[in-house]
């Protein structure tokens, strides 16, 4: 999906992971708040004022969000204890998606870490639990008790859930990792999981569709919701995994561009603006010293947010952004591991170095693509 649903709407970081939130929880969050509001909470808690409903919707449709969060973060948490962390994970409606894996295969590890998901799910069902008895005792407010309730049956409904065969839930891991410790052999096991993920979500998405109109609506959105997560996390995977395979074993100096338009350090930025940012139209221009060794990038929106007077004060080196991890890579270093990178740092264009520090060249994503597309 390339609409706005499926952007990133903000990052959080948690325990050293970058989590990415996708734009369709905005819409996933409206259809919730209003499904607990006007259908969910009257019905079970009859007779409170209607501005209660409406922030009981509002309440419920955070705290999941926030149960949605504390999952993946318990799966962080097991993956930092076996140091292999997890370094960007994009959240989508009912979990996360890990696009790009850099770790060596662990069984072990795997089944662990899969698990670690759940378990805190259900953690925090029991918790709520808790809390739900201790409100009967005490007397808590109607309203205060429908929204522990829900969030109790959320946590449970997100441990089962996660727990089923389809990869790449974490129940789909667990398989794939015990399959494996008995193959050795993951490129005939991820596909079928990832299509029984698929026939799953289709499964449940026709499922709720029946209970939708056989008059069950809150059953019938929840199936469809969880059909659809399952669905597109499964396609993810499935194309996160084709892809690695083509790519397997190839160099970044397969795909580079050699030779690039770079700028000198000492350049002044008017003398950019008149020989290079209104001839070439790039955005990022490697700027060198006078052996040709990368010294960093110039942004051409950087130039542009500087006035006419500091532009001809001002040189290459006092406005680009020093060379490094995020924005360079070596020619012989691996293309899945780059696309890692691009993938973290949210880039599409790298520098390219030589063994000596020197300017090979520069790698675009599309041009990466357009291999892939011709492997395929």
């Amino acid at each position: 999906m390339t609409s706005v649903i499926s952007r990133d709407i903000f990052r959080i970081r948690v325990a050293g992971s970058e989590i990415r939130v996708c734009g369709c929880w905005v819409v996933f969050s409206i259809l919730l708040s209003f499904v607990l509001s006007s259908m969910v909470f009257p019905y079970y808690y009859k007779g409170l004022h209607r501005d209660f409903y409406f922030w009981l919707g509002i309440s419920g449709s955070v705290g999941f969000f926030l149960s949605v969060l504390i999952h993946e973060l318990f799966h962080i948490l097991g993956a930092n204890s076996l140091f292999l962390p997890v370094r960007t994970l994009k959240l989508h409606l009912l979990g996360g998606i890990n696009l790009w894996e850099q770790k060596k295969f662990s069984v072990p590890g795997e089944i662990f870490v899969a698990f670690c998901g759940p378990a805190g799910s259900f953690a925090m069902a029991f918790v709520f639990h808790q809390i739900l008895i201790l409100g009967k005792d005490v007397s808590f407010p109607a309203e205060l008790m429908g929204l522990v309730d829900f969030l109790r049956v959320a946590n449970l409904f997100l441990g089962i859930f996660h727990l089923l065969p389809a990869y790449p839930l974490d129940g789909g891991r667990i398989v794939r990792a015990i399959i494996f410790r008995m193959t050795r052999n993951l490129s005939v096991i991820t596909p079928v999981l990832c299509s029984l993920g698929a026939v799953f979500g289709l499964l449940l998405i026709s499922g709720g569709v029946m209970l939708f109109s056989t008059g069950v609506p809150v059953g019938g959105i929840w199936w469809m919701v969880s059909g659809f997560f399952l669905k597109e996390a499964s396609g993810l995977s499935s194309q996160k995994y084709v892809t690695r395979k083509a790519l397997e074993g190839q160099r970044v100096s397969r795909f580079m561009t050699p030779c690039p338009v770079s700028i000198a350090w000492y350049k002044s930025l008017a003398g950019f603006e008149r020989e290079y940012l209104y001839k070439y139209h790039y955005r990022i221009f490697p700027v060198v010293d006078g052996s040709n060794r990368l010294m960093g990038e110039l942004d051409s929106r950087d130039v542009m947010g500087v006035t006419q007077r500091e532009r001809r004060s001002l040189a290459a080196k006092d406005l680009m952004r020093p060379v490094g991890k995020e924005n360079s890579v070596r020619e012989d270093s691996d293309i899945v591991k780059l696309l890692s990178l691009m993938e973290s740092n949210g880039r599409s264009r790298m520098m390219v170095t030589d063994r000596q520090g020197r300017l090979a060249g520069v790698i675009v994503l599309k041009d990466i693509l357009r291999f892939f597309l011709v492997r395929l």
